[in-house]
């Protein structure tokens, strides 16, 4: 049998945490790192199409901003990771979404009939989406709002380290359409016109700079 001193055994101990910490360091990454390079070509992916790795953004992602129509203060959720969401599986489901004409949507589980939907209609400046969305509580009622996101790469911070971020951002409070508003959306390059409808007599044009 080897046996060491105590000395020994301190200098055997101190070089295992060094080899430790010189693998986190160097060797080893958060599981949601994506290679040099992806994430940047998962940001265009999501300019272009509205999708992550192939996948449409979850409406429960788009869902995340809604806010009370009694709450009249700036909204709370602010930023969402879209690349995360499409490791966290279990709450975000794929196979729960439906998509019919360019409408994506989920079912809720209560109340019955209610759920929530958006369709993407594209980008007024580059990187910054217009987004129509559908929510409905399980009634008649369908309503309708105007969201604007930008898309931005970030780096967050785990306990194995820095991975990368794809956010999708609120650019500006939602546009409030109403209950099945059946006013139509343009989306031009640097503004949005929403049509007349029952609720507008005139056009509302945003202008995006």
């Amino acid at each position: 049998m080897i046996r060491t001193s105590g000395a020994e055994k301190v200098v055997m101990m101190a070089l295992c945490l060094a080899l430790v910490w010189a693998g986190c360091a160097w060797g080893e990454k958060s599981p949601t790192a994506a290679p040099p390079g992806l994430v940047q070509r998962l940001l265009q992916e999501v300019n272009a199409h509205f999708t992550v790795q192939g996948k449409l953004v979850h409406p429960r992602l788009v869902e995340k901003f809604q806010t009370f129509l009694s709450d009249s203060g700036p909204p709370a959720v602010i930023s969402v990771d879209l690349l995360a969401a499409t490791i966290n599986g279990n709450e975000y489901y794929e196979p729960d979404v439906k998509v019919q004409d360019g409408v994506v949507s989920v079912e809720h589980k209560d109340p019955e009939g209610s759920g929530f939907a958006y369709k993407w209609l594209g980008t007024v400046r580059p990187g910054l989406h217009v987004v129509e969305t559908f929510a409905s509580g399980g009634g008649t009622g369908v309503f309708l709002d105007l969201y604007f996101f930008r898309t931005s790469i970030a780096t967050g911070q785990d306990e194995k380290g820095p991975y990368d971020q794809v956010l999708m951002t609120l650019a500006r409070t939602p546009v409030i359409l109403g209950d099945r508003d059946d006013g139509t959306i343009k989306v031009e390059p640097g503004r949005v016109i929403i049509g007349k409808s029952r609720y507008r007599n005139q056009p509302v044009i945003l202008e995006f700079k």
